[in-house]
C-alpha cells in the first residue's frame, strides 16, 4: 500500500469470489486490496473509477490453494492474489 499526503492507494492485485451455498461460485471481482482481511473489520477492496466493495465483518480466515477463504456473517469469499 502507498500513502500519498491526501490519500491511501491499494497497490495488491486481487480476485474476490462469492461462494454459493451448493459450493459454486459467482464471477470473481477484480480489485486492489486496501489491507488484508481482519477478523471483526469488513474487508474493504478498490474495484476502480473511485468504487469499493466491502463484505460484512469478517468471521474466519483460511488458507486455501492459491489464497484464503474469509467467511464473513453472510457469506463466503474465496480472495486469489495476483502477481
Amino acid at each position: 500500500m502507498l500513502l500519498t499526503r491526501t490519500h491511501t492507494i491499494p497497490t495488491h492485485q486481487i480476485s474476490l469470489m462469492k461462494l454459493s451455498d451448493n459450493g459454486k461460485s459467482n464471477e470473481p471481482i477484480a480489485g486492489f486490496e486496501y489491507i488484508p482481511p481482519i477478523v471483526g473489520q469488513p474487508y474493504r477492496i478498490y474495484i476502480g473509477n473511485g468504487k469499493n466493495f466491502k463484505t460484512s465483518p469478517v468471521k474466519d480466515i483460511k488458507e486455501a490453494h492459491n489464497g484464503i477463504l474469509i467467511k464473513t456473517k453472510n457469506s463466503i469469499y474465496r480472495v486469489n492474489n495476483h502477481p
